[in-house]
């Protein structure tokens, strides 16, 4: 076989799948990597540029450690010595459209290399992804949580980490004794069951923790994918303009615990993005984060964060003060900075149950609905809805059902992502449901929580499930593909029938969307409910927005008798 019938290189322009990046993605090198955490079904899809009907692409998987000098292999045109090394094989023509689609399965966790080719170019574009088993990272996670020692604790990093999802190459250089030590502290000392997303950040803080110790970290940009902050405010808008400023910051601190690194970071971090400021909307989002994380009652306003821009501020204590002052200076006011309804859980099955839609109450019991504001209280209500024209009306007539509300004064953050817990709530609201369950065992729902009815009608009505049968993933971002499968479990519950406006549509990373969510993704796509951006992609793993879930929730209410529409 010569190289052009074994592989064929991208003539065209192809469309990847994105999933992961890591930080300082902005104005910087960032990476992007496709995660698979599901039971090793992997899937590629794409489109090429003007392909053709019938044009082939040749796909081929190998593991990422595994050097393939692909030059001096297809020069060779010997490849014999290097099947052993291919996980998979295949050739896939393209339709009409240029697009494609191959699925294969995988055994072993681990990265991955994928070279993809066509005819007319000499050397295969290559992506790469990373493959783990779900069910094997909800046992690594729970033996985590439960080690009963920090040599237990060094011993399951060490032998789990595909499984915990540890793929960064600094793996390979950390002290995994000297940070299973930090880990077992950590998490004997936290009042619930780490969720994984919650275990991968404490497993990398730990990493930090270690190289502050032991390395000459001149740059924490260096760093960037084991930082450990991905569940904080400061991961949309760190730069790698900060990374010697940062590192500064964490060189001088006293840092011996993975709980002082993560109050470190977070301020240093905060202190570079309202110094820098790049935009109101970051350094609100920090500040209602600091807020959360101080137990703070200040309000955050947008003329408190005008004033604030440009101060180096990079401690707790420079933040606070700074704070105090205003409100004694200015009159700022003080009050909750609640959210609003919010995120739901990962998709499922959904039971069956009776619907009355004219009460729209089909359940016993439950919680009281809040009281409907006046709708001339909608007058201006929210001063921050300027770049989100198009969910306007979704949030104020959202509002105006007592369904969502403001997170300050005036200040609806609509571009701040959604928790799971707030999701619920809005999804629960919207139609109106009452169940409520005894066998919900989640380890991290708070039974005097806000959230604690509305995350019980959600399960026992089948609507979401939680990460699995002990954590629902309090305090966690929803993804957009998980928005779309509560709400269709919710529409499949109460025998509500989306109308198709569209033809099914195949986006560009289409691949991403997990199997769980892929009907339910196109079923919200062919009503208008939902739609992808500009590039074509949809990214189901990105974090919904409070507009985006206001305004899907809204569209839905219309398909409701007695909805908001």
């Amino acid at each position: 076989m010569n190289k052009n019938s074994i592989i064929k290189t991208l003539k065209y322009k192809i469309i990847p799948c994105i999933a992961v990046t890591a930080m300082f993605s902005a104005s910087s090198a960032a990476y992007a990597t496709e995660v698979y955490l599901n039971d090793g079904v992997i899937k590629v899809n794409g489109k090429i540029d003007n392909a053709e009907l019938g044009d082939i692409l040749t796909i081929n998987v190998v593991k990422s450690e595994f050097d393939w000098d692909l030059e001096d292999m297809w020069n060779s045109g010997d490849l014999s010595k290097n099947a052993k090394n291919l996980k998979y094989y295949d050739t896939v023509s393209t339709d009409a459209n240029g697009k494609y689609s191959i699925k294969f399965k995988l055994d072993e966790m681990g990265k991955y290399n994928v070279y993809l080719g066509s005819e007319y170019y000499d050397m295969p574009i290559v992506n790469d992804f990373y493959y783990t088993n779900k069910d094997e990272n909800i046992k690594a996670v729970s033996a985590l949580n439960k080690a009963e020692s920090k040599e237990e604790t060094a011993r399951l990093l060490k032998e789990n980490r595909y499984a915990l999802m540890l793929y960064s190459d600094k793996y390979e250089s950390v002290d995994l004794d000297e940070v299973g030590g930090l880990v077992y502290e950590y998490i004997s000392k936290a009042e619930k069951e780490l969720s994984p997303n919650e275990t991968v950040a404490v497993i990398y803080q730990g990493f930090m923790v270690n190289f502050l110790n032991t390395a000459d970290i001149k740059d924490i940009s260096d760093y960037s994918d084991c930082l450990g902050m991905d569940e904080s405010a400061v991961a949309k808008y760190i730069k790698k303009s900060f990374g010697t400023k940062i590192a500064e910051l964490l060189n001088a601190a006293e840092i011996k615990t993975i709980s002082d690194y993560d109050e470190e970071m977070f301020y240093a971090a905060s202190g570079c993005i309202i110094k820098n400021n790049d935009g109101i909307e970051g350094i609100r989002d920090v500040l209602n984060e600091h807020i959360q994380r101080s137990g703070s009652t200040a309000a955050v306003t947008d003329d408190m964060c005008k004033k604030i821009a440009g101060n180096a501020l990079y401690t707790k204590s420079e933040l606070e003060n700074w704070i105090k002052n205003y409100k004694t200076t200015s009159g700022g006011t003080t009050g909750g900075s609640g959210s609003s309804g919010g995120s739901g859980g990962s998709g499922g099955g959904y039971k069956s149950g009776s619907y009355d839609a004219a009460s729209k109450s089909p359940f016993n019991a439950g919680y009281d609905v809040p009281e409907k504001p006046e709708i001339s209280e909608l007058d201006g209500i929210f001063t921050d809805l300027k770049d989100v024209e198009w969910a306007k009306d979704a949030i104020e007539g959202l509002y105006s059902k007592g369904i969502v509300s403001g997170r300050g004064e005036r200040i609806f953050a609509p571009n701040e992502p959604v928790l799971r817990e707030e999701f619920v709530k809005m999804l629960i609201m919207t139609f109106n449901l009452n169940l409520v369950s005894d066998d919900m065992n989640f380890k991290d729902v708070d039974k005097n929580a806000w959230y604690e009815k509305f995350v019980s009608c959600a399960y026992a009505s089948g609507i979401a499930k939680g990460y699995s049968d002990e954590i629902f993933g309090i305090g966690e971002n929803i993804t957009r593909q998980d928005i779309c499968v509560m709400t269709d479990n919710a529409l499949k519950l109460c025998e509500v029938k989306l109308d198709e406006v569209n033809d099914a549509k195949v986006f560009a990373d289409g691949n991403s969307i997990a199997d769980y969510a892929e009907q339910a993704v196109e079923r919200m796509q062919r009503a208008g409910v939902v739609n992808g951006y500009e590039d074509g992609t949809f990214k189901p793993e990105g974090i919904a927005t409070r507009a985006e879930a206001a305004k899907l929730l809204y569209m839905i209410s219309s398909y409701v008798t007695g909805g908001t529409k």
